[in-house]
C-alpha cells in the first residue's frame, strides 16, 4: 500500500469504521529525569487506540505527550470554559509502525481535539516586523483532528474549529 493511498483511505474514513480497545497503547517510551541528586524513570505512551475494521493492518493511537509530560502549553489566547491547551501526538501506524505522526491539541478540558495550528503572519510595525493575523492547518491536519476528535465522541469539532479561528488550507499549501 502506498503512503497516499494509506492517508487517504484513513482521512476518508467514517468513525464507524474505528474500533476502539480497552487499555493503554505499546510500545512505552522510556526516559530518565534527573532532578538534582535524584534519578527517575518517565514512561510516556498513547492512551487510546483504534483498529481499522476494513483492514486491521491500520490503526490509530493517541496521546503520546509531544515533550516527555503533559505540559500545559502557553501562548493561546482562545476564549474556551476551561483555557488550559495539551499537546499530543495521533500517529497512523500500519502493521503495528508508525507511519504518520501528527501534532494534535487537546482543548477546553478535553472536550475537543484541534489541529495544531502554524501561525500566519504578516509584515507589521512590531518589533520583529511581524504580526499574526490568523491560525492555519491543513486540510488533511484538520481532517485527521477531525476524526480523532469523533472517535472521542465529541460532537462540536466546527464550532471549536471556528472558536479557535483556524484557517483550513489547502494541503498543497504546506510549505
Amino acid at each position: 500500500m502506498k503512503y497516499s493511498d494509506l492517508l487517504k483511505t484513513v482521512l476518508s474514513s467514517p468513525p464507524d469504521d474505528w474500533h476502539s480497545l480497552p487499555g493503554r497503547v505499546t510500545p512505552h517510551f522510556l526516559g530518565e529525569i534527573q532532578e538534582g541528586e535524584q534519578h527517575r524513570l518517565s514512561v510516556s505512551e498513547h492512551y487510546r487506540q483504534w483498529i481499522f475494521m476494513p483492514d486491521v493492518r491500520i490503526s490509530l493511537a493517541f496521546g503520546l505527550p509531544t515533550s516527555g509530560d503533559d505540559r500545559e502549553l502557553e501562548g493561546f489566547d482562545w476564549h474556551f470554559a476551561d483555557p488550559k491547551v495539551y499537546q499530543a501526538f495521533g500517529d497512523i501506524r500500519f502493521n503495528g509502525s508508525v507511519v504518520h505522526r501528527a501534532s494534535l491539541l487537546h482543548v477546553d478540558g478535553s472536550r475537543a481535539v484541534l489541529p495544531t495550528p502554524r501561525n500566519e503572519v504578516a509584515p507589521s510595525g512590531a518589533p520583529f516586523g511581524m504580526e499574526r493575523y490568523a491560525y492555519s492547518a491543513t486540510e488533511s491536519e484538520v481532517a485527521f483532528a477531525r476524526l480523532i476528535d469523533c472517535l472521542f465522541g465529541h460532537e462540536s469539532f466546527d464550532d471549536y474549529l471556528g472558536r479557535a479561528e483556524i484557517v483550513t488550507l489547502p494541503d498543497d499549501a504546506e510549505q
